[in-house]
């Protein structure tokens, strides 16, 4: 049973304090690419964001649907027969039928049908009318056909541009202690990398026979030494 004061704390219409928690959404820090942080609005989730610039976010198919379109307005047309029209009955049924199978037909078309299956064709006495077999190509070039065929945006031609941009490769000059640390081991040795390397003194970080040797000749040619 609880006490009288945790009761009238019940009862009291003061709330007791709490501490606000930290919002755990924060905003996204674009890093990467200075064109994309330009152009990122933090108002549009990732996949919109990729939609908007012209990218895809993953390389394959998604798996579990993709969010649909708002802009693409689907209508449908009013029947231009009804049952209520006024016909006889057998008129509407033979007109249901006929509309009924050349919709089949229109379903069950090669086109619709994947390649390497076939539809089979029935009457209503399951007597097989007709076998059709498919010859839609389903082996994903469709969707690549289709990113491709869609019209560059502008964020993706600033974004071939920045990589097509000339590189400049900087050249690695070495430091003054490196240039005396060679300098020494060249007087001391000579064209000997093999005593170069197992020089204790002198090859105190341990470098390598190779990576001896190619430093040797760098700095050979920089103070024009010949052998």
């Amino acid at each position: 049973m609880a006490s009288v004061r945790r009761r009238k704390m019940a009862k009291s219409s003061v709330k007791k304090a709490t501490r606000k928690l930290k919002n755990s959404s924060r905003k996204v820090n674009i890093t990467g690419n200075p064109i994309i942080a330009k152009n990122w609005d933090h108002s549009l989730t990732l996949s919109q964001n990729y939609e908007k610039l012209g990218l895809r976010s993953k390389l394959q198919d998604p798996a579990g649907g993709k969010e649909a379109s708002l802009e693409k307005v689907i209508a449908k047309e009013p029947l231009a027969k009804t049952p209520f029209s006024g016909d006889s009955d057998e008129e509407w049924d033979s007109d249901s039928d006929n509309s009924t199978r050349n919709a089949a037909d229109d379903v069950v078309s090669e086109e619709n049908i994947p390649l390497g299956e076939a539809r089979i064709l029935r009457d209503n006495e399951g007597n097989v009318l007709k076998i059709v077999y498919g010859k839609k190509d389903v082996g994903g070039g469709d969707e690549s056909s289709a990113v491709v065929s869609q019209q560059e945006t502008t964020t993706v031609k600033e974004l071939k541009a920045f990589a097509a941009r000339p590189v400049v490769t900087k050249v690695r000059t070495p430091s003054e202690r490196e240039e005396l640390w060679l300098k020494s081991l060249y007087e001391k040795h000579g064209d000997d990398y093999r005593k170069m390397f197992f020089d204790k003194k002198l090859n105190v970080m341990q470098q390598t026979e190779a990576d001896i040797r190619k430093r040797v000749i760098k700095w050979k040619l920089r103070n024009k030494i010949s052998d």
